[in-house]
This record gives structure tokens, C-alpha cells and sequence, in this order.
């Protein structure tokens, strides 16, 4: 069982996410690039799976996913990505 009071606790800093998530992965592609690593690929992706509570609340999650794909586009909620040390 953890205790959960004797964990190691760090603050959480929390900053204003970019509106362009254009510039979100360009940051990224810069800071591997400084430590020697190139971009194989970087995709920001959606999660429909946030509201996912049945198969209809799934559903339902994909299809608003798609409408604000289209009208958000920069509002992914995960990056995945595969570099290669160069």
C-alpha cells in the first residue's frame, strides 16, 4: 500500500499553452535538435477518449473530435513523437 504522505512532492509549474500548436512543436524540434537528435516524426494528436464514460459518451467524443479538428485545429491534446540521436 503507498503512503502516500511520505511521497516525494514537487510543485507543478504550469504555463500558458500556445494557441499555435505549430510553435508548441517547434519548440520541441528545437530543444532535441540542441541535444543532438534529429525529428524522424512529430504529430499532435486528439483523444476522444476524455468523455469516453460508455460506447455512446465514445461516440459522441469522436465525432466532436472531428468538428473541432476542423474548426481548432490547434487543439490537440497529445504530442507523439520519434527522434534519432544523430
Amino acid at each position: 500500500m503507498l503512503d502516500y504522505a511520505k511521497q516525494e512532492k514537487f510543485r507543478a509549474i504550469y504555463r500558458k499553452i500556445n494557441p499555435n500548436w505549430h510553435d508548441g512543436i517547434w519548440h520541441y524540434e528545437q530543444l532535441f535538435k540542441k541535444h543532438g537528435f534529429r525529428k524522424e516524426q512529430l504529430l499532435a494528436i486528439g483523444d476522444p477518449t476524455y468523455i469516453a464514460f460508455s460506447r455512446r459518451w465514445f461516440k459522441i467524443g469522436v465525432a466532436l473530435e472531428k468538428i473541432i479538428d476542423k474548426l481548432f485545429p490547434f487543439t490537440k491534446v497529445h504530442l507523439v513523437g520519434s527522434f534519432k540521436k544523430i
